[in-house]
């Protein structure tokens, strides 16, 4: 019997990993690979890898949206892309970074990280609490938006 609740709590063919959802994240993430290896191949330069799939992405979209497709009900679940597809870029990146040139200017990183999330910290919570006073939320208080 608790089998069969599992069963029906994570495997429903309802839930987000079905095989259509699954199938269109495949081919996506294949025209990412296709046109990052495009992009590498004759030394586009001017064009970032993380660019090119950006460009799929909104290339998938639209098509989608010229043939009358709606791509609306292939959500993104979160936890896929953290235990899945986070590690995988990381790790690329951990392998793809100048191990000398990071050392040499670890100082300048560790300043930019530290300064650079405070400060953004305190933009996005200053925006988020003068538009929520603007569009007439008086609940939110200066301590939750900076949180």
């Amino acid at each position: 019997s608790s089998l069969r609740s599992h069963y029906y709590e994570y495997c429903d063919s309802t839930e987000f990993l079905n095989g259509y959802n699954l199938l269109v994240v495949a081919a996506v993430m294949l025209l990412c690979e296709c046109a990052k290896s495009i992009v590498k191949k004759n030394r586009v330069r001017w064009l970032p890898e993380a660019a090119s799939c950006m460009l799929v992405g909104m290339a998938v979209a639209l098509s989608a949206g010229l043939f009358g497709s709606s791509i609306e009900n292939i959500g993104f679940d979160e936890e896929i892309f953290m235990y899945l597809l986070l590690p995988p870029i990381i790790f690329e990146a951990a392998l793809s970074v100048n191990k000398r040139e990071f050392r040499r200017r670890r100082g300048a990183i560790m300043v930019f990280a530290m300064f650079g999330t405070v400060f953004s910290s305190f933009v996005t919570g200053t925006a988020t609490y003068y538009s929520a006073r603007y569009f007439g939320d008086e609940s939110l208080s200066v301590l939750d938006s900076l949180v």
